[in-house]
């Protein structure tokens, strides 16, 4: 978790400023790490505990996190990023992540209890029919409905991160659910098929690159100016030289 040294050094963070490594010490620190990630699971087989992300996605989310400071988080889609996301809050703050698949939410509860971080919750809400693969991947709002309307239950959600099923209905029900100043991140953005709600959201910021299965992310927010709770004009330099091999 966030030690209050962390803290203060986010709360004294000025996006206009960049990132004291500069662009160059930035993109070195990601690759250096993609790179020993794949060293330590193909040697010793040992995965690290992080999102199923480049770290050039995550290190977005995270210095949202820490500049935003939301109380109440909701996530589509459990995995290591509850944990390792809620590293960047405050000890007062939830992270309550909803997932579809029993077997999984099981599997993300054990590592939460494990880890005896309180702030996270795992929350298994399955589809209202068995079979809703058969209509693809994705899943649909009608198969989804419980699982789409799940975070009206919480008041005040101030981030909301889509990484799970019906991600082009979840966010539309995020534009929904989301506080006027809060932010929503939508992850594999690179799919094309997300796309059309973008429009709802009057501020955002789309990061993509040459990956066609997945990855990219993308930010909005309906009333905050994004460049308040991280560097847009920086991380849009560094995705650029990424795109360039």
């Amino acid at each position: 978790m966030a030690d209050q040294q962390t803290l203060k050094k986010a709360a004294a963070y000025n996006p206009m400023q960049g990132h004291k490594l500069g662009l160059a010490g930035v993109l070195l620190a990601q690759i250096y790490k993609e790179k020993r990630d794949r060293f330590l699971r193909k040697i010793f087989d040992k995965k690290t505990l992080k999102p199923f992300m480049k770290y050039r996605e995550i290190q977005v989310i995270e210095e949202i996190l820490l500049n935003l400071k939301p109380k109440v988080c909701i996530e589509w889609g459990a995995g290591y990023s509850a944990l390792y996301f809620s590293k960047f809050l405050t000890e007062d703050a939830r992270w309550i992540s909803v997932e579809h698949d029993k077997n999984w939410a099981k599997r993300a509860s054990g590592l939460v209890h494990a880890a005896g971080d309180k702030r996270v919750e795992i929350c298994l809400v399955e589809p209202e029919r068995a079979s809703w693969e058969e209509t693809g991947k994705e899943g649909t709002a009608a198969d989804f409905k419980s699982y789409l309307s799940y975070p009206s239950k919480f008041k005040e959600i101030e981030f909301i991160l889509i990484d799970g099923r019906a991600r082009k209905d979840a966010l539309i029900k995020a534009h929904e659910f989301i506080s006027e100043r809060g932010v929503v991140v939508l992850h594999d953005a690179n799919r094309g098929i997300y796309r059309q709600p973008f429009g709802l959201y009057k501020h955002q910021a789309l990061f993509t690159d040459n990956r066609l299965d997945g990855g990219g992310i993308w930010v909005g927010s309906k009333g905050l100016d994004l460049n308040c709770r991280f560097d847009v004009a920086f991380h849009k330099r560094l995705w650029q030289v990424y795109n360039i091999f």
